[in-house]
């Protein structure tokens, strides 16, 4: 876990960016954008996207996340509240960016049904389906690793 301030932003960046990217994807296949936008459209999509995400995470998920994971993590092992602040985390990021994804889907094609509630949890569910597995299995692993490997070591090697 980062230790510092300034780790805890370089490990929040890092793991915003896998995740943004992976999640960016997805959406952009499952709303058949993929291979349908410039090159300049898709950038500018991305960058703005990982602002927002980034922002997100920083000022709301991530401060309210630590909050509760500290109250409901079972205590004695550091692992209970690593896990317990991943779930917070993701099930909070996949709440407020479907709501992002659901609203900027609606003003670039309008509304897909008569139920917003309806679109709005097609989305989430989508969203959460591959995010959970990936930040659990794949990205909160790798993520720390390079971490760790990458980020602690060369703080170590300065000093």
């Amino acid at each position: 876990m980062p230790m510092t301030k300034k780790e805890d932003i370089q490990f929040g960046v890092l793991m915003c960016f896998c995740m943004f990217s992976v999640m960016f994807f997805y959406n952009l296949f499952l709303n058949g954008r993929l291979g349908h936008m410039t090159w300049l459209e898709g950038v500018l999509t991305y960058v703005i996207g990982f602002a927002i995400t980034l922002l997100i995470e920083m000022c709301l998920v991530g401060p309210s996340a630590k909050k509760a994971a500290s109250r409901f993590a079972p205590k004695g092992k550091k692992i209970y509240f690593i896990l317990t602040l991943s779930i917070f985390i993701v099930f909070g990021m996949v709440c407020l960016m479907s709501l992002c994804g659901y609203v900027v889907q609606s003003i670039s094609t309008g509304f897909q049904t008569q139920s917003i509630l309806s679109d709005y949890l097609t989305i989430f569910g989508h969203n959460v389906m591959l995010a959970f597995p990936l930040q659990m299995l794949i990205m909160g692993p790798l993520v720390r690793l390079v971490f760790f490997k990458w980020v602690k070591l060369k703080q170590s090697a300065a000093v």
